[in-house]
């Protein structure tokens, strides 16, 4: 029986197979390359460093390992680390915290707790964050949870957003927490306090700042810009930067879009450049920062993704743009060095990320999953499949361990992209 409140632990093999260390503060914390711990990746930039995949997926299509229904028609991706599986969930009035074996797909443990609320396009948003022994979750009303990463056992809770005055936007609260060294960074949209710094430890307030813009559906960025540690937050009004010592608002620049809807990770391009995009026919643009200064080096209104973040490798921007378009531009520039044929049953909204010399591209309305050859010269399919068969697959893919994970609203599958 399920017990509301409670994590459950199951008795299960936790064979545990890593492949290479990363060095440095990766290395001392435990986290394996091969692993994807949180929103984007190890590196929040959506590239895996593996390497040895299978690159031929017309002659021998990936292999399915395992499936899990999902019941909450949400979006929230998968985070690995160990050999588990940590899902955002929700089964009638409560959020499902889900913890699945890597290699069965089988429940090790659940955590479980009320989130009441009527049903708008699903109900999870956010990617849990894995690390260490821990692993943190962002309901869409900003509750956030920090769990024992074993068992599921409840280590401290803390409702970010209601308790400070905040309110979630329209589709809920979307952003994953950020851990930057003893910290959580989570998005509070309250009064001169749209974002907090918790200690991760403990869950108590180390700062509030970041100004009042009401909230957007972003994860907030760890950068250094002239100098400066500070998290880039997208809200529904604006792209901010706030001070990592103290939540200062160090700069704004406008950036309003149609229901408020400012969603993908920007993308820090090289020395004080960085790249933001929205949908709604919003458009994209360079921005230079400089001190409290943002001037916009170039913008395009052509590329509007909507909320899936774009990949950055060797200084150009991949992404999906709807109504069916995957683009390659040239990100200092903004020159666009190719397209593909877009259709309305195309790319649209979905995800992707760069591994091994391709791009695996989701197209949203159909759950078809792509190989592209990671190349500025043209747009070159490898192979396609489609193993979710649903719309609105606009969760990006996942690789850990030669294993790719994909998701629809109704299921996670799991498949084999090794040689």
């Amino acid at each position: 029986m399920r017990r509301r409140g409670t994590a459950i632990l199951m008795t299960i093999d936790r064979r545990w197979r890593p492949t290479f260390l990363l060095t440095g503060l990766l290395l001392a914390s435990g986290v394996f390359g091969a692993d994807w711990p949180r929103f984007l990746g190890l590196e929040a930039d959506s590239i895996s460093g593996e390497t040895g995949i299978n690159r031929d997926w017309n002659v021998r299509p990936p292999k399915e390992l395992w499936r899990v229904a999902m019941s909450d028609e949400g979006f929230s991706g998968p985070a690995i680390r160990d050999q588990i599986v940590y899902v955002h969930d929700h089964e009638d009035e409560d959020d499902v915290i889900r913890a699945l074996d890597a290699n069965t797909g089988k429940e090790v443990w659940r955590f479980t707790y009320a989130e009441k609320g009527r049903e708008n396009h699903g109900f999870t948003r956010a990617t849990p964050t894995v690390d260490g022994d821990r692993v943190h979750t962002i309901s869409r009303t900003g509750v956030v949870h920090c769990l024992n990463a074993s068992t599921g056992a409840v280590v401290w809770r803390e409702d970010v957003m209601t308790d400070r005055g905040g309110e979630p936007p329209e589709w809920g609260a979307s952003n994953s927490a950020l851990i930057d060294g003893d910290r959580l960074i989570a998005i509070a949209a309250a009064e001169k306090k749209h974002v907090v710094a918790l200690d991760k430890k403990t869950g108590k307030e180390i700062w509030a700042g970041g100004g009042t813009d009401i909230a957007g559906y972003g994860t907030p960025t760890l950068a250094v810009l002239g100098g400066k540690k500070q998290y880039l937050v997208f809200t529904g009004e604006s792209m901010i930067g706030v001070a990592a010592e103290d939540g200062a608002l160090l700069w704004r620049h406008p950036w309003e879009t149609r229901l408020d809807s400012n969603a993908c990770a920007p993308i820090i391009v090289g020395g004080n450049l960085v790249w933001i995009a929205s949908g709604y026919r919003r458009g994209c643009a360079l921005l230079r920062i400089e001190g409290d200064q943002v001037t916009e080096v170039w913008s395009d209104k052509r590329i509007t993704p909507h909320w899936s973040s774009a990949v950055f490798v060797d200084g150009h921007l991949f992404t999906t743009t709807p109504p069916g378009y995957l683009v390659c531009v040239e990100a200092r520039t903004g020159k666009e060095k190719w397209r593909s044929k877009g259709t309305a049953r195309g790319f649209e909204h979905g995800g992707l990320i760069a591994i091994d010399g391709t791009l695996i591209v989701i197209e949203g309305n159909t759950g078809n999953v792509v190989q592209v050859a990671l190349t500025t010269e043209e747009y070159r399919e490898l192979g396609r499949i489609n193993p979710l068969e649903s719309a609105r697959c606009w969760t990006a893919p996942v690789v850990a361990n030669k294993r790719l994970y994909v998701r629809s609203p109704e299921e996670l599958v799991c498949l084999d992209i090794s040689q």
